[in-house]
């Protein structure tokens, strides 16, 4: 688009491959009174190359989750900007208010899959028959951080390649409505999906990390009746072609690939789940192992303790009975000293010297 290229106003960051899918698809609605909106705008730029090119638009509406944004400003009075989620019931009851149903829906938001399932599930109702729903930067759900990868069963390309399904949904031939195909999405991310709302896809395209899908009345969106022309029939007359039947084709009840008793993604879902279940498990399993054991080596400790305080207690015993034994033997030792000393006659003499003192020191009358 060279009127991308020429802009020099608020900076905008689009991939080179995005500006002729863009044009290709947005050219038919370009001198109509569209109502856009644009979830994602960073810096704002990409709002007012909108306003230039949708020359009778009759709002450019943009949203950003963030706070940063409120410091933009817009000449073009076309050309309104809300702050926050717009996933959130607040800001998408306000957003509706401001430019009533949608022509062109654009999401450039956190590139999150869940985040985009649920853009698609809650705005999608309020774009017109004719419009179109743009989801960019599908590159990131091949990414993990981003709730991707090649095989992820709930990432957001996974979503846009279930519509493809549902676009054809007349020629499933067995009995089940097309919000069953996304039962897994909407179990995974809590979201609602309108039956009558996913007959009205028309057409997906695919570019390089952007889906567009375009909304149609849904009798628009069936196959519609078999047209022959011509009058030459050298290989297969007309008569053969009309016999084979409807479209829709003969019952698919017994293909086991139309009616999977869970949806593969489910089954792939249901076994991750049981995997980090089992891993749950498994590391409180180790938990309580490694408590057990540090419970035994607590006791061994403590064991090892008392059997270090008891050798001590003996060793103390020990030397408290030596101890004992000896005083014994001295005291024994003494008292047989004592005994021989009181049985010599100078003791006995000491003994009677010592009695008279005490009389006389006691005051014995003298005779």
């Amino acid at each position: 688009m060279e009127l991308y290229e020429q802009h020099r106003g608020k900076t905008s960051d689009k991939w080179t491959n995005y500006l002729p899918a863009y044009q290709a698809h947005f050219d038919p609605l370009r001198k109509t009174a569209v109502s856009v909106l644009e979830i994602g705008v960073q810096n704002g730029g990409s709002l007012e190359i909108w306003a230039k090119y949708f020359p009778e638009a009759k709002h450019i509406l943009g949203c950003d989750i963030d706070e940063r944004c409120r410091a933009l400003v817009f000449d073009d009075p076309r050309v309104n900007l809300i702050v926050g989620d717009a996933t959130s019931e607040p800001i998408r009851r306000k957003l509706i208010e401001i430019s009533g149903p949608l022509d062109i829906v654009i999401d450039d938001g956190s590139h999150r899959s869940e985040d985009i399932v649920r853009t698609f599930s809650q705005y999608f109702p309020y774009l017109r028959d004719g419009g179109i729903y743009v989801a960019e930067d599908l590159h990131a759900s091949y990414w993990q951080a981003y709730e991707g990868g090649v095989f992820h069963p709930y990432s957001s390309i996974s979503f846009f390649k279930k519509l493809c399904d549902i676009i054809n949904h007349e020629h499933w031939a067995v009995e089940a409505n097309r919000i069953s195909l996304l039962e897994g999405f909407r179990t995974q991310y809590g979201v609602e999906f309108d039956e009558l709302e996913l007959a009205r896809i028309h057409s997906i395209t695919f570019v390089n990390s952007v889906c567009f899908i375009k909304k149609a009345h849904p009798l628009a969106n069936v196959l519609g009746k078999r047209v022959i022309v011509g009058i030459e029939e050298l290989i297969t007359k007309r008569a053969d072609i009309l016999s084979k039947g409807p479209s829709s084709g003969p019952s698919e009840a017994g293909n086991e690939w139309s009616r999977l008793a869970e949806l593969p993604e489910v089954v792939a879902s249901n076994r991750e789940s049981e995997i980090h279940k089992l891993a749950a498990q498994l590391d409180a399993a180790q938990a309580r192992q490694l408590a057990a054991e540090g419970a035994l080596a607590c006791e061994k400790n403590y064991h090892d303790g008392l059997q270090t305080v008891i050798s001590e207690l003996r060793l103390e015993k020990r030397d408290l009975e030596r101890r004992l034994h000896s005083a014994q033997h001295e005291a024994a030792a003494q008292r047989a000293r004592v005994s021989e000393i009181e049985g010599t006659q100078a003791w006995r003499y000491t003994r009677v010297l010592s009695r008279v003192k005490a009389l006389i020191a006691g005051g014995v009358p003298r005779g």
